[in-house]
């Protein structure tokens, strides 16, 4: 079965049947509304207020945040456990939270609260612009830890996974 994207509507279309399959959240989520005083308008209030700032802080206490300045940290040491292979994901999960909230700002020029999401976001996506090799690859760990860390961590003595 093909299916054609929609954009306009949103949604995807079966070409043999004239009915709508399923929304499509990514196009259809910005006229979505939700009352502040209902259940997930609290919620996401109590994630604009404290989750995004703690999350951050997180990040930034552990070198996620900092890791594509491509610089040591102490969790890339094989004897600290194992190394963080993952973090670009985490800051990467991150960032797209962060987005959909900032997505919904006034731009009315009151101090939501959201200047320091904002900054961080743009130091984080310019540190990730500027950590992409030439030929465009991005891997952290690889970058820092060296070429061939990866080949001999990853040995089936060695490896956790094998």
């Amino acid at each position: 079965m093909h299916l054609h994207l929609n954009m306009a509507q949103g949604s995807l279309q079966s070409p043999k049947h004239d009915s709508q399959i399923a929304p499509n959240p990514q196009s259809t989520f910005t006229s979505t509304t939700i009352a502040p005083d209902s259940f997930w308008g609290r919620r996401r209030s109590v994630v604009r207020k404290t989750t995004l700032r703690y999350q951050l802080d997180h990040l930034r206490k552990t070198g996620r945040f900092d890791q594509y300045k491509l610089r040591w940290h102490s969790a890339y040491d094989v004897d600290n456990g194992l190394p963080a292979l993952f973090w670009d994901s985490d800051v990467g999960k991150w960032i797209e939270a962060a987005c959909y909230f900032l997505m919904d700002r006034d731009g009315d020029g009151k101090d939501d609260g959201m200047d320091e999401i904002e900054s961080a976001v743009r130091e984080v996506v310019e540190d990730i612009r500027a950590a992409q090799m030439e030929d465009g690859y991005l891997n952290v760990h690889y970058q820092v830890r060296g070429r061939f860390f990866l080949f001999l961590f990853f040995t089936p003595e060695k490896s956790p996974w094998l």
